[in-house]
């Protein structure tokens, strides 16, 4: 016999709900600018995901803008892991996070 609990509101109240709604309807829009901007799509998904946590961390009345504000932590976050692959690449790195166990060796 299984028994399955809904952990998650399938419909979320209040903030998160107008979260919700702002990330439907900006998701879209940043990850096409973004991708405009960087000439392909490598790591624009992450980035917006990126922008939108550091989103949730910050005083909505201090953000004016949200798309435009969202856009640029976007296009920072995604030119610095940009930066950071083409320097791994200059060095012959491995790429991707080093993990706690290949440290330990």
């Amino acid at each position: 016999m299984h028994y399955y609990i809904d952990v998650v509101d399938p419909e979320p109240h209040g903030e998160s709900a107008a979260w919700s709604r702002r990330y439907a309807e900006l998701q879209p829009r940043l990850v096409r600018a973004l991708a405009a901007t960087a000439g392909n799509y490598v790591g624009v998904e992450d980035a917006v995901q990126d922008a939108f946590a550091a989103a949730l961390y910050e005083d909505p009345a201090q953000i004016s803008n949200l798309g435009g504000w969202l856009y640029t932590v976007a296009l920072r976050t995604l030119r610095r892991a940009q930066r950071r692959d083409a320097f791994a690449r200059a060095l012959r790195l491995p790429r991707g996070p080093v993990s706690a166990s290949s440290n330990a060796r």
